[in-house]
């Protein structure tokens, strides 16, 4: 008797501190109207014990390199983009973020990059493994953090790599064009109605909806 393979699962929850903040300078960050942070693509606690981390921003990126600059807890930033762009960061973590690194590394899943920030700067993360092993983690919160899961199901790594590699404003953009009817047949809305709702340009709207088409129809030509 051939015994089942375990399936691959998945489960999106939401993270939303407390007390503190994730980022050692994410007071600053959180509280510059300009800056809007959208999602962490790598990260990394070092073999000294500092943090190594990949952002993806949008917004006034001179503020954001001067916010990491001049923050005593930063000890190396590199920022590239002009409106949009990345921000490398080199930081003394706070007791929160090495927590939640070292109870990840010793659990039975892992996540899904990029991780997202929320509207109101919380994180959106998606860890994948087996039954089994979400059976086995714990389900107690760690102090100063609230977590909410979102969705939980089958994995499917084409699918969900496939929109993962969209930032989080195109998603956005995307799930306001569907819902509008923009892929209808006929065509229910414009650029212009999109902008409207979303309170950016019709021009921006146009770009971002190349990008995301971009990226989804160019996965299918590889």
């Amino acid at each position: 008797m051939v015994s089942k393979q375990p399936s691959m699962r998945y489960v999106t929850i939401t993270m939303r501190p407390t007390s503190g903040y994730f980022h050692p300078v994410g007071r600053q960050l959180a509280e510059a109207p300009d800056i809007t942070r959208e999602a962490i693509d790598h990260f990394e606690l070092l073999d000294d014990g500092t943090l190594a981390m990949l952002s993806r921003v949008r917004g006034n990126l001179e503020r954001y390199r001067n916010i990491l600059t001049r923050s005593p807890a930063v000890i190396e930033c590199a920022v590239v983009g002009t409106e949009a762009g990345f921000g490398y960061s080199q930081v003394e973590p706070n007791d929160l973020n090495r927590h939640l690194i070292e109870h990840q590394r010793s659990s039975e899943f892992i996540v899904q990059m990029p991780v997202e920030y929320t509207a109101d700067g919380a994180q959106r993360i998606t860890m994948i493994g087996t039954a089994d092993s979400f059976a086995a983690a714990s389900t107690d919160s760690p102090d100063g953090v609230d977590v909410e899961i979102e969705e939980i199901g089958e994995y499917h790594p084409t699918i969900n790599h496939l929109f993962s590699n969209l930032t989080s404003r195109q998603r956005e953009v995307l799930e306001r064009a569907v819902a509008m009817g923009y892929y209808e047949n006929p065509r229910q809305t414009t650029h212009g109605e999109i902008a409207e709702r979303l309170d950016i340009t019709a021009g921006s709207i146009g770009q971002h909806l190349r990008n995301i088409e971009a990226t989804v129809f160019g996965h299918y030509s590889r």
